[in-house]
């Protein structure tokens, strides 16, 4: 949609620097002005209405703060094999549209989903939450969308991975996407959804 509104911006500006009186005599210097104008425009305009939301999940993974990519889990010198998580989901947007689509999440009760797979070897227990976060299935954290507030918490989920008999390694990959009751909503246009870690791998 931005792309799309890019483009009509840009033609649309181009088209209306050519109706200044005169501008027909400016010759190839001002092809190349009212060009760079019209990008200007194009480039700029549109992200400010039509940009998407973002929504992100920031992790602290076995108490390391903010850990990204795939992030690995050394068990081997513990009497336990259980480690802590804490997943924390925040909103940003930097458009009209971006205000408007975190609004509508809101109220259409919009979340989050962590998705941990594979989960016949490890069980997921949940320790703390805020922001009605919840445990949905032994797989599935719901994160939901509780505040407009620019680069503020929505919710957040504190649990902890016990591994089952996974063998000398476990990879957990941790898959993050929009969910609602309202299918429309899903639509992967309306919002970029990140996680800031993809996987774990735990060492047995």
């Amino acid at each position: 949609m931005e792309f799309s509104a890019q483009l009509l911006t840009f033609w649309v500006a181009f088209s209306l620097t050519k109706l200044i009186p005169g501008s027909d005599e400016w010759g190839p210097a001002g092809d190349i002005v009212t060009g760079l104008i019209a990008i200007v425009v194009g480039a700029t305009l549109p992200a400010l209405i039509f940009a998407a939301p973002t929504l992100t999940v920031q992790w602290m993974v076995d108490e390391n703060e903010r850990v990204s990519g795939v992030h690995q889990v050394d068990l081997r010198k513990r009497n336990h094999q259980e480690f802590f998580f804490r997943v924390q989901l925040f909103g940003h947007f930097d458009s009209l549209a971006g205000w408007l689509i975190l609004r509508n999440f809101k109220k259409r009760q919009a979340f989050v989903r962590v998705e941990f797979t594979p989960t016949d070897s490890a069980r997921i227990k949940r320790q703390s939450v805020t922001g009605g976060a919840s445990l949905v299935s032994n797989e599935i954290i719901a994160l939901p969308t509780t505040t407009l507030a620019q680069d503020d918490q929505h919710s957040m989920f504190y649990g902890s991975i016990k591994t089952v008999s996974a063998g000398p390694t476990l990879d957990v990959t941790t898959s993050a996407s929009l969910g609602s009751n309202h299918r429309w909503l899903t639509r992967t246009f309306f919002v970029n959804v990140h996680s800031d870690v993809s996987g774990i791998k735990v060492l047995e």
